[in-house]
């Protein structure tokens, strides 16, 4: 829970407001949303264990809270860009696996027009290459 904890203090900073306020004014509603995402899809909680956290910090909240706002999520992003650079700034710069850094990579992957993902292809073909001689070197 530790984690959890440094998610929201770095979510109230970038946000600069308190998510666990009781309001549903939009920019609380879409700072929630991030990190309900954050604890659903990166640090492996499923959605009652994400509406407990909130409930013992004092926010009311359910599951289906919870799934609301991982579903409106992209909608929130759409209109308001920095949830994605926070989302990134969050996976990157806490102690979530790996295999969340990944995750975060797939979502920025599928944000970028045609044109911006084909300029991606030769650089991860590369870096791919590389890890597997890496990987045969080592065995």
């Amino acid at each position: 829970m530790k984690t959890l904890d440094n998610i929201i203090l770095k979510i109230n900073a970038l946000a600069n407001l308190d998510v666990l306020e009781n309001t549903r004014k939009r920019e609380y509603i879409e700072a929630r949303a991030l990190f309900c995402v954050v604890a659903y899809k990166y640090a492996g909680l499923n959605l009652t264990q994400t509406a407990n956290y909130l409930k013992k910090r004092g926010k009311s909240s359910d599951h289906a809270t919870v799934l609301h706002a991982i579903k409106n999520y992209e909608i929130y992003a759409k209109y308001s860009p920095n949830l994605d650079i926070w989302l990134s700034d969050i996976i990157c710069n806490t102690d979530l696996k790996v295999a969340s850094k990944k995750q975060i990579m797939i979502h920025k992957i599928n944000q970028m027009s045609e044109q911006n993902v084909d300029l991606l292809e030769k650089p991860i073909e590369l870096i791919f290459l590389k890890n597997i001689n890496e990987n045969k070197n080592d065995n």
